[in-house]
């Protein structure tokens, strides 16, 4: 956190460089995460400033006057959060659409996922459009999930390991119930968001973040769009 102390803050992000940006904007997030606030329907819009001052130093014009603790630089990585309490609770807001796949939409702290800065294939199949997250569609594949002490684990029909998931407040039962949106791959694990059908044809919502083995998750032809 030497950046938050520093008077010139955040100027000094410029030659900083993409690993110790994005460390400090994580940070950042997290720690906020944590944070308690009066009232939850604050959550959004109080690091809002800090969003915006960040945006403009990292001269990123695609941003969105509501980055919701995303940037197009790091945008994949901006997503790769699940929840570190055991609960999470969705906000109500009233006045703010505040959309499923960011951290903000819910109460309770948040961890990233604990990765090297270039130890991640990243997937260029996701982009932002306004507030909605699009991209490939995957379905998961011989597989089940269970519950264990801290979230779900994956587990092959002989009962094998392969993968996690945190969901942040409706839990699953069915996996083949749940489509997948994948992140980044990294030595033949994806790390997934996953995500599940609205009632709306084509849309979805975020549910939670997982990692699953190779040949355990599909790519399908469909593009779906993450609200």
């Amino acid at each position: 956190m030497y950046y938050g102390m520093d008077p010139q803050f955040p100027e000094r992000l410029r030659a900083s460089g993409y690993s110790v940006t994005w460390k400090f904007i994580q940070s950042v997030f997290e720690d906020y995460s944590k944070r308690g606030i009066t009232k939850d329907t604050d959550r959004a819009a109080a690091i809002s400033g800090l969003e915006t001052r960040i945006a403009h130093v990292l001269d990123n014009a695609n941003t969105p006057e509501k980055s919701f603790g995303t940037y197009e630089l790091f945008l994949h990585r901006s997503l790769l959060w699940h929840r570190r309490d055991r609960h999470m609770g969705q906000i109500n807001y009233t006045d703010l659409e505040v959309p499923s796949w960011t951290w903000m939409a819910y109460t309770g702290g948040i961890s990233f996922v604990d990765i090297g800065y270039g130890d991640l294939d990243l997937f260029k199949s996701l982009r932002r459009d306004g507030n909605t997250m699009v991209s490939d569609e995957w379905a998961f594949a011989d597989c089940k999930i269970e519950r264990e002490a801290d979230g779900h684990v994956i587990l092959d029909h002989g009962g094998e390991k392969r993968g996690w998931i945190k969901y942040d407040v409706d839990e699953g039962e069915n996996l083949h119930m749940e489509r997948g949106i994948v992140l980044g791959r990294q030595q033949g694990e994806y790390y997934t968001m996953i995500v599940r059908g609205c009632k709306t044809e084509g849309e979805y919502k975020r549910v939670g973040l997982g990692k699953i083995q190779e040949g355990y998750i599909l790519r399908q032809r469909s593009i779906i769009r993450i609200r």
